[in-house]
This record gives C-alpha cells, sequence and structure tokens, in this order.
C-alpha cells in the first residue's frame, strides 16, 4: 500500500511540473504563426525570449532595452572563441540601427549562470563577430567570480544588421538578463602616481578625460563618487551639469582631490561616472588610492576638489602617452595623448613581431589634450603595441585585444 501511495504521488508532482512548464511560455509561442519556435523551459522564474537562431531573432526596436529570459530548451547553434569554445544553447536578439551609434551590451545586472556573448554584423558567411566576450562582471546573481558577459564600446554603422548572441560557456544555461544602450560620454581618469598613497589632509592628483564618442552634439553631467572601505558608496563628491561637447570632442581637466583629516584609514576607490545624473550611468571610471596613517597638520577638513570638466582650454605642462582604455579591449579602444606645444605626432599600432599594423595620427597637432580611437575588429586578438613618437622624444605601451 506504502509503494502504491508513493508512485501515485510521483504522477502528480510529474504532472504539476508538466502544467507549470506549459503556463511558462509566453502565450504568443501557442499561437500557430509565433515569432520563434518555442523552447520547452525549466519554471515560471524562466522566460523564453530571444529567437532560437538568426532567421528567428527577436528585433530590438530602439534604445535603451532591456528584457530578462532563458537559454535553457535552446538549441546550441553559435559559437565564438573569446577566449573559450562552448557547446551551450543560444538565444539571438538583432538591432538595426538608423544612425551610427556606440552601444555597450550587458549580462552583468542580473544573470544566474556563466554567459557568453558575442555580435555579428549582417549575415555573411563565414561570419566574424565585430565583439566578443566571455568573462567581464560579477553578476548579483551569480555571485562565484567575475563570469558574466559585457561587451563595450561597440561601433555600429547606420543600416546594418546586428545579430546579438546570448551564449554559455561549456554547456552552461540558464536565466539572464540583458540590457543595451547606446553610449552618450565616456569618461577617464589617470592619476598622476600609481599607486595613489596620501595622507590624511593632503590631496592627490589626476587628469580626467570627458570624450563624445558620436557624431551628435552631446550634453552631459559627470559626478565623483567614493567607495569607502567598508561603508559603500559616498557621495557625489562632486557634479558638474550639463556640459556640452561637440560630435568626437576631448575635454580635459588637471583635478587635485583633497581628503580631509579624519578621513578613515584605508583603501578606497575613486569613482567618475558620465551620464544623465542620477538615473543613467553611460560610462565609469574608477582607480583604487588609499590613506595612510600619517595626517598633515593644517590639512583639508572636506573632500574638496581643484579642478572642472567644463571645457577652458588646458595646456599639459609635458608630453605623455596614457594608458589606454579599456585595457585589454574586444574592439575599440581610446588612446589619449598630452602635447604641451603644437608638434609633428606619429602615433602607430605594431604587433608583437615589430610590424606596424596601422597609423592613427601623423601630422601637426596642436597642444593640448587629445584622444583617438582604434577599431580593431579587424585584427585578430592578441597583443599590441601602440607608440607616440613627438620629436625626438618616443613613448610606447601595450595593449591586449580580446575577441
Amino acid at each position: 500500500m506504502r509503494i502504491i501511495l508513493r508512485i501515485f504521488g510521483m504522477i502528480i508532482l510529474a504532472t504539476s511540473s508538466i502544467f507549470a512548464e506549459v503556463n511558462a511560455i509566453p502565450s504568443d509561442s501557442l499561437k500557430g504563426e509565433s515569432q520563434f519556435h518555442s523552447p520547452i523551459i525549466s519554471s515560471t522564474h524562466d522566460i523564453a525570449q530571444g529567437g532560437d537562431t538568426i532567421e528567428e531573432a527577436t528585433l530590438i526596436p530602439s534604445l535603451p532595452y532591456s528584457s530578462s529570459g532563458t537559454t535553457v530548451g535552446y538549441t546550441h547553434n553559435y559559437d565564438e572563441w573569446c577566449p573559450y569554445d562552448s557547446f551551450a544553447p543560444d538565444v539571438v536578439y538583432v538591432y538595426v540601427p538608423t544612425f551610427d551609434q556606440i552601444i555597450t551590451i550587458t549580462l552583468c545586472s542580473g544573470s544566474e549562470y556563466d554567459t557568453k556573448l558575442y555580435v555579428y554584423e549582417n549575415e555573411e558567411t563565414p561570419m566574424d563577430p565585430v565583439a566578443c566576450n566571455d568573462d567581464a562582471c560579477e553578476s548579483p546573481n551569480y555571485p562565484h567570480g567575475p563570469y558574466v558577459s559585457r561587451l563595450d564600446n561597440v561601433s555600429l554603422a547606420a543600416g546594418n544588421n546586428y545579430y546579438i548572441i546570448v551564449d554559455g560557456y561549456g554547456t552552461e544555461a540558464g536565466f539572464y538578463t540583458i540590457d543595451i544602450h547606446d553610449i552618450c560620454c565616456v569618461v577617464e581618469m589617470n592619476p598622476d602616481e600609481d599607486p595613489v598613497i596620501v595622507s590624511r589632509g593632503d590631496t592627490f592628483g589626476l587628469t580626467g578625460y570627458a570624450i563624445n564618442p558620436t557624431s551628435q552634439h552631446l550634453e552631459t553631467d559627470i559626478w565623483i563618487m567614493l567607495d569607502v572601505p567598508y561603508n559603500g558608496l559616498y557621495g557625489p563628491l562632486h557634479v558638474f551639469q550639463d556640459i556640452q561637447m561637440v560630435p568626437h570632442d576631448t575635454l580635459a581637466a588637471h583635478i587635485y582631490q583633497y581628503v580631509p583629516y579624519n578621513a578613515p584609514l584605508g583603501t578606497y576607490d575613486y569613482i567618475a561616472y558620465c551620464g544623465d545624473r542620477p538615473d543613467t550611468k553611460c560610462d565609469s571610471a574608477e582607480f583604487p588610492f588609499t590613506v595612510s596613517g600619517t595626517r598633515l597638520a593644517d590639512g583639508a577638513t572636506e573632500w574638496s576638489f581643484d579642478g572642472n570638466f567644463l571645457g577652458e582650454e588646458l595646456i599639459p605642462t609635458e608630453f605623455a602617452l596614457d594608458n589606454a582604455y579599456p585595457n585589454p579591449f574586444n574592439a575599440t579602444a581610446t588612446i589619449s595623448y598630452q602635447l604641451p606645444e603644437a608638434s609633428r605626432v606619429n602615433l602607430d599600432i605594431y604587433n608583437v613581431l615589430g610590424q606596424r599594423v596601422t597609423t592613427l595620427v601623423n601630422g601637426n597637432v596642436e597642444a593640448g589634450y587629445h584622444s583617438v580611437s582604434w577599431d580593431a575588429s579587424g585584427y585578430s586578438s592578441g597583443i599590441y603595441f601602440y607608440k607616440l613618437a613627438v620629436g625626438d622624444r618616443v613613448f610606447t605601451k601595450r595593449m591586449t585585444l580580446l575577441k
């Protein structure tokens, strides 16, 4: 009798599970004509969203765009090595920009498995991704390491079809949240010294950049926050509102940050955001600094600030080549340099064999802070060197392209 009851209970549980899966499928997928082949999904938490193939891709009508779904029940159709292979099921979205854009695509906000993310342009054969990433961030719903995917500074051309593939590492599949927005600004910060160690009451210096990577006029805000040891985010320390930028403009400022005499000891993160404060964060940059145990007599009493991003003409005091951003990068990197006087400039990219692969700048450049972007979507993954030659001065740094 006990065995019969147990079997009867198992039948009820199995039947309930089947009904739960059927109820979880969106109503559109139960119709004769659906947007994509309906996958069997695992629970009411997993919602079918993307198309199963490029031909069935879910259309993204406009940006910003956000959606949640699952790869469970889909088939394995696509794979890119960036830098790992996979045999996981994947889902597909398609976006057709009406003007040239630079966008960010992220799975970082709520995904629950080890993801992979890449983008194809049109339906060329063989298909090479214009951007690809496996590990970039740690999702709050997948707190096992920085194994969730994000693509920054993806350049899109008006009128082309861009297929966004949500994939997984190995055979991983699960629930994901995808967020896509166009980049309305780029912000960068380079501290004067590395590492930054400052006494309480003293200051540290940095050079900040606000960059308009688009072909449109841009109005943006920049604000500064602190990540305080054991206390989390604090601020904003400073807010610069409604900064006006012409297309492909770069504004720079040398900044002194004062540290109050009563600041807690420890290592902080100094964070700059740009966008439409407080709701839209288009980009961010950060670096750590450490407040030491010494205290400066008659030092600063608050987190005060000298310098700004408001567009005054600033002239650097020395020639310099800054670190590429981001580095490593997926498709596009920004290289910044400083000229205290008008100069003849050569800025070249070399591979590890010492062969020049492209020239970014070759000509006379006015004094000031300058940035140039390298679109490396047509180059293979690996280590590259960027060399700035100004008269008899030569500066060389390394960058890594990951696809």
